[in-house]
């Protein structure tokens, strides 16, 4: 990686003269400080279809945009990461915070997320009274003395006290079901406080739950705090080794004791895998036959890995807007599915997952697995062949949980005046109960998986029972919501013996592309797109993880300049587990079926009552013994004009630029 204060050359790609006398007046504007000169050189730029010329300045300037510096040479541009001073953790937090809060304020530049604010923001008459967004907020100059009050009282009537000012509950967002106070949509509530995030706002493919926590102890019910939960992102190393999805991880749990238990998940994981691989295409077109399914070969292997490629290449230069459309249109039946599986990138997925198999099949007939099963995984750990062998089982297994029984936090957080009493870590403690596991099991019970079903050819519906949530903090410092948050199980109905708990995995690698703008990205697809290569990310549900990551990726590489460096933002973060059952592993692994539930799947709304009442008596009878604390609380007001933090902050539209670099 690039040392901070290091200089890296950079030089794209560009064919022209003129292109490359535009890029080097764009770097000397951002060497003097003038970005908006130099996004004046890339719409020209644009202007005159010079698209590699156009992403090579939009890319230059993002990067200054968030602290690189540019030195231009009489025989080269070289650019290199901020300088990077020692921190403290407040400090590097506001850094990263200015990094994103970039980004969200290009986002909040644009017309229609400005139009939607203020829809939300101008006053409308709902059940006889005038009613906006502001109704849902609570005024601080009223909750701040009241808590100043319960302050002064001992427990338990403090508790009581406090239960009475507060009363939180969850409210989960299915479709377009109204807010019963203010007649608005509660997705348009929910869009509208996500917006006074620090990063910007980004729609998640695969399964989505939005949630809103309110509080029922005033007027309206205001917002407390906003979540959601999203697909599991597919590689996450910390998460994996703390799940233990990873081989070196698993592989001396099986020594120490599970070795017979595991040898039968391998029997059970490679039938199952075969089971649900559509194969009649490959056997119509005699790529394969019946006797490679039941004694693989290594040409039958090497043909299968051969078709994996190919198909891979054809998925590349194929029409992926006309396969979008196919795949909305609703259709479930099996046909529908089959001719999906016959999709070039299914079939190509299909291919290298039975090779993948049918080398374990070879693997395995050299051992008596279903006779001395405990013998035969003792041999797979010796050579590197069958760990790489395990290793596939073990992923192939994740693939067919990490959709269904994990679940990302994606948002988590208070909005004002709540945030100031640790609001956040009770919506965090929230998206652990019952209530959310009954609720993500109901959304989804009847949900096909589209990946699933597509590589079987028919439709696949699999029961989402969530057993554990993981997450990344949005600042990598150890100030967070998630941290020291513990719930014993026997204060919200569980077991006295059992807690669900936070847990801080790990550090992730600080790869990302939030410090990119939407006309970068949008300049680096089309540069793609005229290449030779063709399009080589299509955007389709499938097609691999983060495809916004993989384009960029792919872009810079079009461009030809070093992606591995400018991919990394140097702002690294902090990933966080809870597991909500004791045999979540055996449940990710697919060795269990039936989750053991920390907490029972009860009266849910109860346990999140429980729950609820666990943060007022832990976090929130603590915190309102600080002064400052509830002078902060009371400075939250709904006088006009509103100041209140919960409210939007728009971004100025026309000085914006100059104020970047100030």
């Amino acid at each position: 990686m690039l040392r901070s204060g290091a200089w890296l050359t950079y030089s794209p790609v560009l064919a022209d003269v003129k292109s490359r006398r535009l890029l080097r007046q764009a770097a000397k504007a951002l060497e003097q400080t003038d970005p908006a000169l130099a996004l004046q050189l890339a719409d020209r730029a644009q202007k005159e279809e010079t698209v590699a010329a156009e992403a090579a300045i939009r890319v230059l300037s993002d990067l200054a945009g968030h602290g690189w510096r540019v030195r231009v040479t009489p025989r080269q541009i070289a650019i290199a990461r901020p300088d990077q001073v020692p921190l403290d953790d407040t400090e590097r937090r506001e850094r990263v915070r200015a990094q994103h809060i970039r980004a969200r304020d290009d986002q909040l530049r644009n017309p229609a997320a400005r139009a939607f604010i203020q829809s939300m923001e101008t006053r409308r008459i709902h059940s006889g009274r005038f009613v906006s967004i502001f109704s849902l907020l609570r005024d601080g100059r009223d909750l701040a003395p009241a808590l100043g009050t319960a302050q002064s009282l001992k427990e338990p009537e403090r508790f009581e006290a406090l239960r009475q000012l507060i009363k939180p509950y969850l409210q989960t967002i299915s479709g377009n079901e109204q807010c019963e106070f203010t007649g608005f949509r509660l997705a348009d509530i929910w869009r509208y406080f996500r917006y006074t995030w620090a990063n910007h706002y980004v729609s998640v493919p695969g399964r989505s739950m939005m949630i809103l926590v309110r509080d029922a102890a005033a007027p309206n019910h205001p917002i407390i705090g906003i979540a959601a939960l999203g697909s599991a992102v597919v590689q996450n190393t910390a998460r994996d080794r703390w799940i233990g999805w990873e081989p070196d991880v698993l592989i001396p749990q099986i020594v120490e004791g599970k070795t017979l238990e595991f040898a039968k998940w391998l029997v059970s994981t490679l039938d199952r895998a075969f089971q649900t691989t559509f194969v009649d295409d490959f056997l119509a077109d005699r790529d394969i036959s019946y006797s490679d399914l039941r004694q693989p070969s290594e040409e039958a292997i090497a043909r299968l890995e051969s078709i994996s490629r190919l198909s891979r290449e054809q998925h590349h230069r194929g029409l992926p807007l006309d396969h979008k459309r196919n795949a909305r249109i609703g259709v479930v039946s099996d046909e529908y599915w089959r001719a999906e599986a016959a999709s070039d990138l299914f079939k190509s997925k299909r291919a290298a997952l039975l090779a993948t198999l049918m080398r374990a099949k070879r693997v395995f007939a050299t051992g008596p697995l279903n006779h001395r099963p405990e013998d035969t995984v003792r041999e797979l750990l010796k050579s590197a062949t069958g760990k790489q062998i395990l290793g596939s089982l073990i992923r192939k297994a994740k693939s067919e949980t990490v959709g269904i029984s994990i679940a990302d936090i994606t948002v988590c957080g208070a909005i004002a005046p709540y945030n100031h009493l640790l609001g956040g870590k009770l919506v965090a403690m929230l998206l652990a109960s019952p209530q959310i596991v009954a609720s993500y099991r109901d959304r989804y019970s009847d949900y096909t998986s589209i990946i699933a079903s597509s590589m079987a050819g028919r439709a696949i519906k699999k029961p989402p029972m969530l057993t554990a949530l993981a997450t990344t903090s949005l600042y990598g410092v150890s100030l967070s919501q998630y941290t020291r948050i513990a719930i014993p199980a026997g204060a919200v109905g569980g077991s006295t013996k059992d807690s669900l708990r936070y847990e801080k995995l790990g550090e992730t690698l600080g790869y990302g592309s939030f410090h990119f703008s939407v006309p970068t990205r949008h300049a680096l697809s089309t540069l793609c797109a005229q290449s030779s290569n063709g399009a080589l990310v299509n955007f389709i549900f499938g097609e691999g993880v983060s495809p916004r990551f993989r384009a960029l990726r792919d872009g810079l590489d079009e461009l030809g300049v070093d992606s591995d460096e400018l991919l990394n933002h140097g702002s690294p973060k902090i990933s966080y587990g809870v597991r909500l059952a004791s045999n979540s592993l055996e449940c990710l692994l697919g060795m269990d079926i039936e989750p053991k539930y920390y907490l029972p799947l009860g009266d849910t709304r109860k346990q999140s009552e429980q729950i609820a009442r666990w943060w007022t008596e832990r976090w929130l009878s603590r915190r309102i013994q600080r002064e400052d604390v509830l002078s902060a609380l009371a400075a939250e007001t709904l006088v006009y004009p509103i100041r209140h933090k919960a409210r939007v902050t728009l971004p100025d539209i026309e000085s914006d630029q100059l104020t970047l670099f100030s």
